[in-house]
């Protein structure tokens, strides 16, 4: 009875965590702008508002987006300490699609702040966690997520960044994605969602940027030496990542 008891406990854990991910849930066009709290990352959620509390409030420059920027302080750690002088606060949760990044921003996670500038980097989530996922569903999730940094904060400029190319859906026994060449899938899906992006910028308070193009060599593939998952920069890639946005930040952040 007990082992029954312990095996029913575990598949409703799974199936709770599941219904979190989003993957028991058919995906629609509403799933990217619909906000989904992902229980699975309660203790990353804790520690971002952990560092908003102390932050008091003053916190210059937010960093919205999933693993590629939440990943920038550790393997990118001398690129990052430039941003220091401008009171940042790194927001971003590995493997979150649009649609927990917008819950988190709806429950807490930019209260109190008033920041000069954001830089958002989102939806390759969306992509390639979710393969029936469409340009224009991804696209809606990121506009809703720049609405609602809007809406919360009007006079914070943001920087949004077309999502990076990455590998294939499927790795092979090492865990590398083994298609890094543009004619995969997710790629194209990727491209056509950037087109759609770039339509979301004002000029005003909302500006476009795709930086996507040094992370690949002249065939399309993508340059495993700075971006060595097909995915996530290394240290060299982050250096080449701040060179490229910094002339941009900089006029945002005066």
């Amino acid at each position: 009875m007990r082992k029954n008891t312990t095996l029913l406990s575990l598949c409703l854990l799974a199936a709770i965590s599941g219904m979190a991910w989003g993957g028991s849930r058919p995906r629609t066009e509403e799933s990217a702008v619909t906000p989904l709290f992902a229980s699975w990352h309660k203790s990353q959620n804790d520690q971002i508002m952990a560092d908003l509390k102390k932050s008091g409030g003053d916190v210059g420059f937010l960093l919205i987006g999933d693993s590629i920027i939440a990943g920038w302080p550790s393997k990118g750690r001398a690129s990052y300490a430039t941003f220091q002088k401008w009171k940042p606060l790194n927001m971003a949760i590995s493997a979150e699609h649009t649609e927990h990044i917008l819950y988190r921003l709806l429950n807490g996670n930019i209260e109190g702040i008033k920041p000069k500038a954001a830089m958002i980097l989102i939806g390759t989530n969306n992509l390639g966690h979710e393969p029936k996922e469409k340009a224009e569903w991804v696209t809606a999730g990121v506009k809703k997520v720049i609405d609602t940094v809007r809406a919360k904060s009007p006079g914070t400029k943001i920087l949004l960044l077309a999502m990076f190319p990455r590998g294939a859906e499927k790795k092979g026994a090492d865990g590398i994605f083994k298609n890094t060449k543009p004619t995969d899938s997710i790629r194209q899906r990727t491209v056509e969602a950037n087109k759609l992006l770039a339509s979301i910028a004002d000029n005003k308070m909302v500006f476009f940027m795709d930086i996507g193009d040094m992370f690949v060599a002249a065939d399309g593939s993508i340059k495993t030496e700075i971006m060595p998952d097909n995915l996530h920069p290394n240290e060299a890639g982050y250096q080449l990542w701040l060179a490229a946005v910094k002339p941009k930040l900089d006029e945002l952040m005066k």
